[in-house]
């Protein structure tokens, strides 16, 4: 029904901080499930996923990058996620990700204003699902209003957190910071992507090469060397 393995991905790769019997309560807990769960969207690298037999949704469906997260519909449980076979739904994709989303958005998290390597930024936390607020509409809006911006850069490096800045504040600094975080984040990282966020909506990706406006990715129409590129989706 589902498949408990980021865990033991963990205990594997950062034995020391995992036990074998927190792997073991979480394959029971998987096994014990009944019809009384709770759906939540998890964000996740594509590599060693059995796509075909998830529910599962990319960022941007105009760049399905490889190296870019997906989201996963999955069970939440006391001590795991579990991914859901698309055949152990007793419902439809759409309404799996209508209840998954609706109970993202009554996830509690903690805001808080950060500094670091000279870089002023909000920080969501406080929640496993914290980085999972990047698909929260409302909460991207509070955020917008927060800064006070049309437009966000936000960041999922490593699990249980999302980190926001108002574009063109340091876009360059944020996203070296955004890849440091990530690749010390060892089993729990998520992606170094930074995304665009416009009325609370993912609506592109800072890219490196100069600034980029394209429908599905290729198309260049203007570029600025000295600073990070955008890579937008046409609404």
């Amino acid at each position: 029904i589902v498949f408990p393995t980021n865990r033991a991905q963990r205990l594997i790769e950062e034995g020391r901080d995992h036990s074998l019997f927190e792997l073991l309560v979480a394959a029971e807990e998987t096994r014990s499930l009944d019809k009384q769960v709770r759906l939540m969207p998890s964000l996740r690298l594509r590599d060693g996923i059995e796509l075909e037999e998830l529910v599962w949704r990319p960022l941007l469906p105009e760049v399905p990058r490889v190296e870019l997260p997906i989201v996963v519909c999955g069970i939440d449980g006391e001590s795991t996620f579990g991914m859901i076979r698309r055949d152990a739904l007793t419902k439809t994709p759409d309404e799996a990700w209508e209840e998954a989303l609706a109970n993202l958005a009554a996830e509690d998290v903690e805001l808080a204003q950060v500094i670091a390597n000279d870089v002023s930024m909000l920080a969501v936390s406080g929640s496993f699902y914290a980085a999972e607020k990047l698909l929260d509409a409302a909460q991207l809006r509070a955020l917008q209003q927060r800064l006070d911006t049309p437009t966000l850069l936000a960041a999922t490096p490593a699990r249980g957190g999302l980190l926001v800045i108002a574009a063109g504040d340091a876009d360059a600094r944020f996203a070296a910071l955004v890849r440091e975080k990530y690749d010390a984040a060892g089993a729990r990282a998520i992606s170094p992507a930074v995304w665009i966020v416009e009325d609370g909506e993912i609506t592109g990706l800072l890219r490196n090469s100069g600034l980029t406006r394209a429908d599905t990715g290729g198309v260049r129409a203007e570029t600025s060397p000295a600073s990070p590129g955008v890579q937008r989706r046409r609404k």
